[in-house]
């Protein structure tokens, strides 16, 4: 397996609600004691983050997909909080503050494209 920021350490299929992966995998499978649940992904925890925008439901029964880290996160056993603590911790918060800091806003590229032209 490859490891490191910004490459691939699995393969998994992302799970849209009602699509034709939503199943009932996590209820029946006996190490998920804390199915998935869509209404998670509203939560807003103390980040400020709707952890709707950091995290997919894949087919990996008792795991979610965090795509700024681009890791698994097992919900199985603690559900919910198990992505709230994820979202907190060092790495996590290391690679937000990253993506926020190198993040061109609109206003700024287009500002950044107008002084190589008129230069």
């Amino acid at each position: 397996m490859a490891s490191g920021f910004g490459t691939a350490t699995h393969k998994c299929v992302i799970v849209q609600r009602g699509g034709e992966y939503d199943t009932d995998a996590d209820k029946t499978d006996p190490s998920v004691t804390n199915p998935w649940k869509w209404s998670w992904l509203e939560f807003v925890p103390e980040s400020g983050v709707r952890l709707g925008e950091t995290f997919r439901k894949i087919t990996k029964p008792g795991f979610a997909l965090c795509i700024l880290c681009n890791k698994e996160i097992k919900y199985g056993k603690r559900g919910r909080m198990s992505l709230v603590e994820h979202e907190g911790n060092d790495s996590h918060q290391s690679i937000s503050k990253l993506r926020k800091e190198n993040t061109l806003l609109e206003g700024k590229l287009i500002s950044y494209f107008y002084f190589y032209i008129i230069t």
